[in-house]
């Protein structure tokens, strides 16, 4: 099993976002390395397993948050507006939070495509024909 949510700022119970990815039964025997999505933002975890002859595969779980949400609310605990806060202190403080998100998990596959199998189940919240994946 392998989990992810955000480490930079705690709200409570119901903090919203986070992902997990779990392997079950036969499957999980092959699993031999874990791990997340580096800026500790939670969006997204993942499971290696490799299998005969040395085939690798990763199956991530990732949750790309909708658009921006209505304001008006005293309290921002949506996914985008945790990251939104969050990126204010990157040297590029008007990343969009979305962007950074395609930017980021494309720029890990592609690291990994010549010798890993990838899986990618997402709740992409967009029609991902039409986006940057």
């Amino acid at each position: 099993m392998s989990t992810s949510y955000n480490k930079h700022e705690i709200i409570g119970k119901a903090q919203r976002g986070g992902t997990c990815t779990v392997a079950l039964e036969q499957v999980a025997f092959r699993g031999y390395a874990r791990g997340q999505d580096q800026t500790g933002f939670g969006r997204w975890s993942w499971l290696q397993f490799r299998g005969k002859d040395d085939h690798r595969t990763r199956v991530y779980a990732a949750y790309h948050y909708g658009g921006k949400p209505q304001r008006g609310k005293t309290v921002r605990i949506k996914v985008y507006e945790q990251h939104e806060r969050f990126l204010r202190g990157y040297p590029n403080e008007h990343l969009e939070p979305r962007d950074f998100f395609d930017k980021d998990i494309i720029e890990e596959i592609k690291e990994l495509l010549h010798k890993t199998n990838i899986v990618l189940m997402i709740d992409a919240n967009q029609n991902i024909m039409k986006g940057a994946f």
